[in-house]
C-alpha cells in the first residue's frame, strides 16, 4: 500500500490543516503504508511457501515431511528441492524399470542405465515364448557382441549367479537389477594443439601422453539411452564401422544416418599444412578410426592409405580420400605416407573423476579467491591464433614474462594463455619469472573477453578473465625468483592456475632475495622435479590446491606448506615446513617439521619431527610413522578397536590401500578402488572417502541411492550399482 498516494487523495483543506499542525497525519499515513507493505510481503512469502518451486530453503524440509519424503544426505550433485519436487511423479512410476535410472541420476548425479539381468540368463525357452535374440550360447564370431560383453549393452547369455548383486558380488539372477553408472566427469576440449610425435604423427594430448579419448555425453532424454549418449570410452571398431558406412553412403549417393559423427562428433581435426597457412578442418568422411600400433619400420606407427574404393549406385568402384586416421584407444593421429602437416588441432574429450589438475572446468571462483581482493592493474595475453598487439597480445609466454620483469614493485599482474595451445618453451634461466616486493603475478589459462565501450567498439581491460574452457600446456620448466630484499615483510607471490606443465615448477635460488608465496592451483606438473624449491626462501609459503605433482621438495629453511585436495605422486620432502593439509593423497615418503592433516592419505611413512604440534584427523597413516596425535585415523583406529590381543599386522594388511590407477590423466586417477575397506572409503570426516577425491562424496551418493531404492524398487527385486567407467 502506498501511503503517499492515500495521503494525496485526502481533500485539500485536510492537507492545509495537517500542515499547520506539523504533518502528523502525513507521518501516520507513511507508517501505515510501511506496515501494509511488510504485511503484503509476508502474505506473498507465505503464498510462495506453499509450493516447492518457490518456497525458501528453510521450508523445503517441512514440505518434504508433509509428503513423507525420506531424508537424503546433501551432496554436491544432489538437490533436496528437486528431489521433493519430483516425488509425486516418481511415486506414480514406482516399481518400473525406468524409475531406477531416474533415481540414480537424481541421487548421485551420474548417468545410469538400469538392466534387468534375467534377460541375459541362458535358459531353456518355451515354444510358446521364443526369444530369438537370446540364444543359449555365445556367438564368438560376432565381434560387436563380444565387445559389449559385461557392459550395459551386453547381448551374450550368462549362467545363473546367486551371489548378492547389492554387495557387488553377483550379477545374473532372476530378481537382479543391474544399475550401470558412469561416474567419470567428461570434459570437452576445443581445438587443442596436438603434440608432434614424428613426421605425419601426432598425439591428441599436448603433453605427449597416450591417453584414450572419451565420448562427450549427450542429453539423457529417454529411459534407454544409446551408447552414443553416454560418457564412455570411444571404441575403435564402432567408430571404424560408422566412418566406413559414411564413405560407402557417400559413394552410393545414400543419405547417411550417423550415431556418433553427427552434428556434435566426438572428434574433430584441423590441419595447417605449413607455418602461416590457413587452418582447414578434415571432413568426417575423410577420417578413419584405426589401430595405430607401433610397427617395426621407419614410419613408427601404422599409417592409413590415402584412399579406399567403394561401390557407387551402379556397383562401380569410386575412390574416397582418407586424409587422417585416429586411434581413440591410444590417442594417436596419423596421416598417409608422404603427408606431414605442420600442426594439428584436435577437439576431443578427456575424463577424470572430478575437477582436479589442469582441465577446462570453471575456475572463476578459485581465481577470484587467489587474488584475495586485489585488483589486476596489468594484464597481457599470449596467443598464436590472435593478431599480435604490442604490449597487449604476445606470441610466446617468454615475451610476456620479459615484459612483466620490467614492471615496478607492487604491481598486480596477469598473463593469460588464451588458447588450448602447446607452448614449447622453458621459462627458466634467463626467462625466469621475477616477482618484486609487494607484487603478485597470475599465470593462468583463461580467455580474455573484450569489454564493450560506450559509442561502439571494445577494449581489452585488465581484470577481465574467463578461466574456463581453457587448458594451456607449457612443455618446459616454469621457474620463479623473488627480488624483494631479505628484510622485506611483503615479498612477492606467483600464482599458477589451470596449466599443464610438462617440466617442473621451480623456485630458483634467491641469492639474498626472497619469494613470499608460490601457489600451484588446478595445475598438473609432470616433470621429474615436480615442485622444487631451491635456495633459502625463509618467508616462502607453498600452497597446493586441486593440483597433481610428481613430487614436492624444499630445503629446511622453507617454513610453510598449505595443501588442499592435491595428489603428490612421490616424496613430500619439506623438513622445515609447518604443514596444513586437507584432502591430500601423498604416495611417497612425507618429511615435515609439523603437520595438521584431515582426510589425508599418506601411502608411505610420515615423519614429522615436532610431534607435539598439530593433529592427524580422519586420515590414513601407515604403521611406523612418526607424527602428532591421531584422531580416528586408520589403521590405528581399527587396531585399537580390535583389542590388545589382535593381530595388528593382519589388520593393517586388510586396510591396505588400492587405487584404480596412479597414471596422471587416466580416468580413474588416484581414486580409491571399491575393493578398499569401508574404513577408508567411508573414513573421512564427512563420511566419504579419504584422500583427494573426498569432495566427490561418492560414498554419500551411493548411500542416497540405497535409501531411494528401498522405497521405489519392486517387491522381491534386488539392485546393485555396477561401475561402467
Amino acid at each position: 500500500m502506498d501511503g503517499d498516494r492515500l495521503y494525496t487523495a485526502l481533500p485539500a483543506y485536510l492537507h492545509e490543516a495537517d500542515l499547520e499542525a506539523g504533518g502528523a497525519v502525513e507521518a501516520l499515513f507513511g507508517i501505515m503504508g510501511g506496515e501494509a507493505d511488510r504485511l503484503g510481503r509476508a502474505i506473498d512469502a507465505m503464498a510462495e511457501s506453499w509450493f516447492i518451486e518457490t518456497c525458501p530453503e528453510w521450508a523445503v524440509p517441512y514440505i518434504a515431511d508433509l509428503l513423507a519424503v525420506r531424508a537424503l544426505t546433501q551432496t554436491d550433485g544432489f538437490s533436496e528441492r528437486a528431489w521433493v519436487a519430483q516425488t509425486v511423479a516418481l511415486r506414480r512410476r514406482k516399481g518400473t524399470l525406468g524409475i531406477i535410472g531416474t533415481l540414480t541420476r537424481a541421487t548421485t548425479g551420474w548417468p545410469a542405465l538400469p538392466v534387468e539381468m534375467f534377460q541375459r540368463l541362458a535358459t531353456t525357452q518355451s515354444l510358446s515364448h521364443l526369444r530369438p535374440g537370446a540364444p543359449a550360447s555365445a556367438l564368438v564370431r560376432e565381434p560387436e557382441r563380444m565387445r559389449r560383453h559385461d557392459t550395459a549393452f551386453d547381448a551374450l547369455p550368462h549362467t545363473l549367479d546367486i551371489r548378492s548383486i547389492a554387495r557387488g558380488q553377483g550379477r545374473y539372477n532372476v530378481p537382479n537389477i543391474g544399475i550401470f553408472g558412469w561416474r567419470q566427469q567428461v570434459y570437452p576440449l576445443e581445438a587443442v594443439e596436438a603434440a608432434p610425435a614424428g613426421a605425419g604423427r601426432f598425439l591428441c594430448d599436448p603433453a605427449g601422453r597416450a591417453l584414450p579419448l572419451w565420448n562427450p555425453p549427450g542429453p539423457l532424454a529417454s529411459a534407454a539411452p544409446r551408447e552414443a549418449d553416454l560418457p564412455a570410452l570411444l571404441d575403435r571398431r564402432t567408430l571404424y564401422l560408422e566412418l566406413e558406412a559414411l564413405r560407402a553412403d557417400s559413394a552410393a549417393g545414400r543419405t547417411p544416418a550417423p550415431a556418433w559423427f553427427d552434428d556434435e562428433p566426438p572428434l574433430r581435426l584441423w590441419v595447417q599444412d605449413a607455418d602461416g597457412d590457413p587452418w582447414t578442418e578434415i571432413p568426417r568422411e575423410e577420417l578413419a578410426s584405426a589401430d595405430l600400433h607401433d610397427v617395426a619400420d621407419a614410419r613408427g606407427w601404422r599409417r592409413p592409405p590415402a584412399s579406399l574404393d567403394y561401390p557407387d549406385a551402379g556397383g562401380n568402384p569410386v575412390a574416397r580420400a582418407i586424409r587422417a586416421a585416429f586411434d581413440p584407444v591410444r590417442g594417436r593421429i596419423a596421416f598417409p605416407d608422404g603427408i606431414a602437416p605442420h600442426a594439428v588441432h584436435c577437439s576431443h574429450a578427456l575424463a577424470a573423476p572430478g575437477d582436479l589438475g589442469a582441465g577446462p572446468y570453471d575456475r572463476t571462483a578459485t581465481v577470484a579467491g587467489l587474488l584475495a581482493g586485489r585488483s589486476i592493474t596489468w594484464q597481457v595475453g599470449v596467443s598464436r591464433r590472435r593478431a599480435a598487439v604490442p604490449g597487449v597480445i604476445f606470441a610466446t609466454v617468454a615475451e610476456a614474462v620479459a615484459e612483466w620483469n620490467t614492471l615496478p614493485p607492487g604491481t598486480v599482474g596477469a598473463i593469460a594463455l588464451l588458447d588450448n595451445d602447446r607452448f614449447d618453451e622453458d621459462l627458466s634461466g634467463p626467462r625466469t619469472i621475477v616477482v618484486p616486493q609487494g607484487s603478485l603475478l597470475l599465470l593462468v589459462s583463461a580467455d580474455w573477453p573484450e569489454t564493450p565501450r560506450e559509442g561502439g567498439g571494445s577494449d581489452l581491460l585488465p581484470g577481465s578473465l574467463t578461466p574456463r574452457d581453457r587448458r594451456a600446456a607449457i612443455t618446459g620448466n616454469v621457474a620463479v625468483a623473488g627480488s624483494a630484499p631479505a628484510e622485506a615483510l611483503d615479498p612477492g607471490a606467483l600464482v599458477l592456475d589451470g596449466l599443464l606443465v610438462g617440466g617442473a615448477v621451480l623456485a630458483s635460488p634467491d641469492d639474498g632475495a626472497n619469494l613470499g608465496e608460490l601457489v600451484v592451483s588446478n595445475c598438473t606438473v609432470l616433470g621429474g622435479q615436480g615442485v622444487t624449491i631451491e635456495g633459502d626462501h625463509e618467508r616462502l609459503t607453498l600452497t597446493l590446491r586441486r593440483s597433481v605433482c610428481t613430487l614436492v621438495s624444499a630445503p629446511a629453511t622453507v617454513p610453510g606448506l598449505e595443501g588442499r585436495e592435491t595428489v603428490v605422486l612421490g616424496p613430500l620432502a619439506m623438513p622445515g615446513a609447518r604443514a596444513s593439509l586437507a584432502g591430500m593423497t601423498v604416495t611417497g615418503l612425507a618429511q615435515l617439521q609439523s603437520v595438521s592433516a584431515t582426510d589425508t592419505i599418506f601411502a608411505r611413512t610420515l615423519i614429522a619431527t615436532r610431534r607435539q604440534v598439530g593433529c592427524l584427523r580422519f586420515s590414513y597413516v601407515p604403521p611406523g610413522s612418526s607424527g602428532p596425535r591421531q584422531f580416528r585415523c586408520q589403521p590405528d583406529l581399527a587396531i585399537k578397536e580390535a583389542g590388545a590381543g589382535a593381530d595388528a599386522a593382519a589388520i593393517a594388511a586388510r586396510l591396505g590401500l588400492a587405487f584404480d590407477t596412479l597414471e596422471p590423466g587416466a580416468a580413474g586417477f588416484a581414486r580409491l578402488s571399491w575393493r578398499c575397506d569401508p574404513a577408508i572409503t567411508a573414513g573421512a570426516e564427512s563420511g566419504g572417502a579419504m584422500g583427494v577425491w573426498r569432495f566427490l562424496e561418492e560414498t554419500q551418493r551411493r548411500a542416497n541411492l540405497d535409501i531411494a531404492l528401498d522405497e521405489y524398487l519392486g517387491l522381491g527385486l534386488e539392485a546393485g550399482l555396477i561401475p561402467a567407467s
